[in-house]
């Protein structure tokens, strides 16, 4: 307390974590930079953590040790009935640590794909005790254009961090009433979101170095054209490797780690939140221990990424991986427009018998109404092929002209 009028107040706050482990690093991830012995030593292959026998020597992400979280509050009395509030914090949220990654720990067979009484992996063997790789017989087989191979982000260790700030004045009115105007904004960064980048993408800037262009209609023919089909073959297109399958597109066959699907990276924090809004809220108290609470608020929300809100999640829609800072929309999660009234009742002290009035009497009992825009109606996907030549997902936006 400053003065008779001012009030500040502060905090710090550390937060250090890490990412998920196996403490034996039999968890298995993708490696941009590992030759693949079965794919012709092309890049790209499994890896396993730590040092030893089969271990990479290496971390498989970086833990972020910055994560300093600062607070500021100041209140000042204006006036009699004015009283001005600020604020200003720095917050971290928790690192990722789900998304099933042991599904497809120390193997090619994911548990997940295994067919109807065909185990991935029998407990009666135990359970692995060494790290596969680089046994290419184990670790290094073709997977195939329909499966991914786990990718842990390399910041995997750094927390979403919000940055959050308000500016208020309240105003003390007749009647015992008090109104309270204000500004509330956030913006947030390092938020989970894996459909971000896929590594093993198509661009067409990639594409446009081979002279090829999706908009010409004899070009993307060969691109879905499979590389033992007559076209592919007049075309001079052939496989990136010994053993790659020709019943694989064209497409396949370029894509940057052609030995492989899709890959998205786990446990990415790459997703980004804007919020801004005005609130207003007026309480109004009565002598006779009813009192009511109303508040409204304008608000605007967007993000770049994956939202959850409860058990409610909001997947991301990506248009064109390449380019992050492109895929800013309104958050699916927005509701513009939010009003709630909450009226309240406190008994009060009883006469007579003491012990009834210490039982009952300042008892609170309360209720809550909310009324709010519904959540957007989402672009849907485009209804077209171009995941099948670029392996990334496109929105179905259509121009009013």
């Amino acid at each position: 307390k400053l003065s008779r009028r001012l009030t500040f107040e502060y905090g710090l706050r550390y937060d250090y974590q890490t990412y998920l482990k196996d403490g034996r690093g039999r968890i298995a991830n993708f490696s941009p930079t590992a030759l693949n012995p079965t794919a012709g030593d092309l890049p790209g292959a499994m890896v396993y953590e730590g040092s030893g026998a089969g271990g990479c020597n290496c971390d498989f992400a970086s833990i972020y040790k910055k994560a300093f979280g600062p607070r500021f509050g100041i209140a000042y009395q204006m006036t009699d009935n004015y009283i001005l509030r600020a604020g200003f914090s720095v917050m971290y949220g928790q690192t990722a640590t789900d998304n099933g990654t042991t599904l497809a720990s120390g193997s090619t067979n994911p548990f997940f794909s295994t067919t109807f009484a065909n185990a991935a992996r029998k407990l009666s063997a135990g359970f692995p005790s060494a790290r596969p790789w680089p046994d290419p017989d184990i670790n290094q087989t073709y997977i195939g254009s329909g499966i991914s191979p786990l990718a842990i982000h390399p910041d995997a260790g750094r927390p979403p961090r919000q940055i959050q700030w308000s500016l208020a004045i309240q105003r003390q009115m007749g009647w015992k009433m008090l109104l309270e105007i204000a500004y509330v904004g956030n913006r947030g960064t390092g938020w989970e979101s894996n459909g971000y980048a896929n590594l093993n993408a198509l661009t067409t800037s990639a594409l446009e170095d081979l002279d090829l262009d999706i908009t010409n209609a004899d070009d993307r023919a060969l691109l879905l054209s499979t590389l033992n089909s007559s076209l592919a073959s007049q075309k001079g297109y052939t496989a990136p490797y010994p053993g790659f399958p020709t019943t694989e597109t064209v497409a396949q066959s370029l894509r940057p780690f052609p030995q492989y699907g899709d890959i998205l990276y786990r446990w990415a924090p790459i997703g980004k939140t804007w919020y801004d809004s005005v609130q207003v809220k007026v309480t109004k108290q009565y002598s006779s221990g009813i009192a009511f609470t109303g508040g409204f608020s304008w608000q605007k929300e967007y993000s770049a990424g994956m939202e959850s809100e409860g058990a409610i999640i909001a997947a991301e829609s990506i248009d064109d991986s390449s380019e992050l800072e492109a895929q800013k929309h309104v958050s699916p999660l927005s509701r513009p427009l939010t009003y709630y009234f909450a009226p309240t009742y406190t008994f009060p002290k009883l006469g007579g018998n003491k012990y009834l009035s210490m039982a009952l009497s300042d008892w609170q009992f309360g209720a809550i109404l909310q009324y709010s825009s519904g959540f957007p109606i989402r672009v849907p996907n485009a209804n077209n092929n171009l995941h099948l030549l670029l392996f990334q997902t496109t929105l179905a936006n259509r121009g009013l002209n």
